[in-house]
């Protein structure tokens, strides 16, 4: 008698492309006093920008999803809205490439992880992923600035360390970053320990006296 046990494989799922990029579906977790989004609610999946309210899901696990041919083919994505203004990639060049983190030098302080203006949020992803380097921005529209500063204006970037290590004199990661920097067409405010300048109406003057201010950290804005 036959054997009719046996089930093939349907030949669709057999040529189905298996990319080690893909992705389960993300669960959402109640914590205490979060409250369940409507994407949750109605058994989607989230935005590629989300996480918990005061999160920061590089450090805490959250789940925060690109989305999905943004993160395989690189490019990052632009996750822009109506408003102008957006959270930066925490993974620009998908899974496998730099990353992005926010953590606070100040212990106790809120998450830097703020919306700030698409181009510069995408000034800041494109840096990052051309030359390949993690970062960690210590402030966006927050923290202590001057009065009139670009922070306020949700153009500005602080960034503390690059590639795991402190912004200074010797960290030669700083150093690339701040020549890719100094080369986007977005660039306005750049000011750190290797360049120190400012590009207002396409001429781009050296700010030498901003040095001393910024030995520690690297500060980026945008024209827009």
């Amino acid at each position: 008698m036959p054997d009719h046990s046996f089930q093939p494989k349907p030949l669709a799922e057999i040529l189905a492309p298996q990319s080690r990029n893909a992705r389960q579906k993300v669960q959402w977790r109640r914590r205490s006093g979060e409250i369940k989004p409507l994407w949750a609610i109605l058994g989607n999946e989230p935005p590629y920008d989300w996480a918990a309210p005061g999160d920061n899901a590089a450090n805490t696990g959250r789940p925060v999803r690109l989305a999905q041919s943004n993160a395989l083919s690189g490019s990052g994505g632009t996750g822009e809205d109506h408003s102008g203004h957006r959270h930066i990639h925490l993974q620009p060049g998908g899974p496998d490439g730099p990353g992005i983190t926010f953590e606070n030098n100040v212990e106790g302080a809120p998450s830097p992880n703020l919306p700030v203006t698409n181009a510069t949020a995408r000034m800041v992803e494109e840096i990052a992923r051309e030359i390949g380097v993690d970062i960690n921005i210590n402030s966006t529209t927050g923290g202590g600035h001057a009065k009139n500063s670009n922070h306020y204006r949700k153009k500005a970037v602080d960034i503390n360390r690059v590639n795991g290590q402190p912004v200074g004199p010797n960290n030669e990661a700083a150093n690339r970053l701040q020549k890719a920097f100094r080369n986007h067409p977005n660039i306005r405010e750049h000011f750190g320990p290797y360049i120190n300048e400012k590009t207002d109406g396409g001429v781009t003057s050296p700010r030498p006296e901003m040095r001393t201010r910024h030995l520690t950290h690297i500060h980026v804005s945008g024209q827009e």
